[in-house]
């Protein structure tokens, strides 16, 4: 799911814990262009706001691209393992 075209929030408001999303970070916009501090914002937003249950929280397309800077890499993997672990 392409954050930029499909607003996950509204997804998650009207189908509730019987989806679950895939994707919800930026590719083209976040991971290309943000700081790595934004991008663990942006997992920890997600996180919070759509919970752990049902959200496989990734990049939108693959993360290996010439454009995609490896700390921007890096800063999603090691907010994911900090933010995403359930308690």
């Amino acid at each position: 799911m392409q954050p930029d075209v499909v607003d996950p929030l509204e997804i998650k408001a009207v189908y509730g814990d019987r989806v679950a999303l895939w994707g919800t970070v930026g590719a083209q916009t976040t991971f290309a262009f943000a700081a790595p501090e934004q991008i663990r914002r942006e997992v920890k937003l997600r996180i919070e706001t759509l919970g752990r249950a049902g959200l496989v929280l990734c990049p939108a397309y693959d993360i290996d691209e010439p454009d995609i800077p490896w700390e921007n890499i890096l800063a999603f993997l090691e907010a994911v393992e900090e933010y995403g672990s359930a308690p």
